[in-house]
């Protein structure tokens, strides 16, 4: 219902995928579903509205080892702590944004401000392995804290986390003297 407003759909599965309505034949992202978050950019503000049938809460996710950008299914918040439990020992870091970066960092909880994942969001997760992530059908928590004054991104791998995206479009493109993968 959206989509003579969508400036670009991102997201993230393995690697970086992009929709453009202008350059349809270049896109990676063919196919959005209902286990990964997306990113999507309008022309102008606007609601997108989500049919079809309800996915139950405790779907499985199957996560790989990095980064993976997910959807929270669960119609109601959760802790961090409580959501992710079945996968905790495998989490190196949660990333979250809404009007500003959120972070989950399960070695230093005190010091996170993302601390609970809410409805209608999607989430990074940074795994050290591969797991599936099944989110609990209860709660505990409903409340949390969630600081629109403050972020902290982990560093970690000497990368700088930016807000910017680069679609690249070409054939037999070399960098570093190697064929950049699709």
């Amino acid at each position: 219902n959206i989509v003579q407003n969508v400036n670009v759909v991102l997201g993230f599965e393995e690697g970086g995928l992009t929709y453009d309505p202008v350059w349809p034949q270049f896109s990676t992202l063919h196919l959005a579903d209902h286990l990964h978050g997306y990113w999507i950019k309008t022309i102008t503000s606007d609601s997108l509205s989500i049919t079809g049938t309800t996915v139950a809460d405790d779907t499985p996710i199957t996560l790989e080892a990095g980064w993976n950008l997910v959807s929270y299914l669960p119609d109601y918040p959760d802790s961090v702590a409580h959501a992710l439990a079945n996968i905790m020992d495998s989490v190196i870091v949660v990333l979250g944004f809404d009007e500003g970066g959120f972070t989950y960092d399960p070695t230093w909880p005190q010091f996170s401000n993302l601390g609970i994942l809410s409805p209608g969001f999607g989430f990074w997760i940074k795994m050290t392995g591969a797991d599936n992530l099944v989110y609990p059908t209860t709660q505990v928590v409903i409340g949390g804290y969630r600081s629109k004054n403050s972020a902290s991104i982990s560093n970690e791998g000497g990368l700088v986390p930016t807000n910017e995206w680069v679609s690249l479009f070409g054939d037999s493109v070399i960098f570093n003297g190697q064929p950049l993968k699709v």
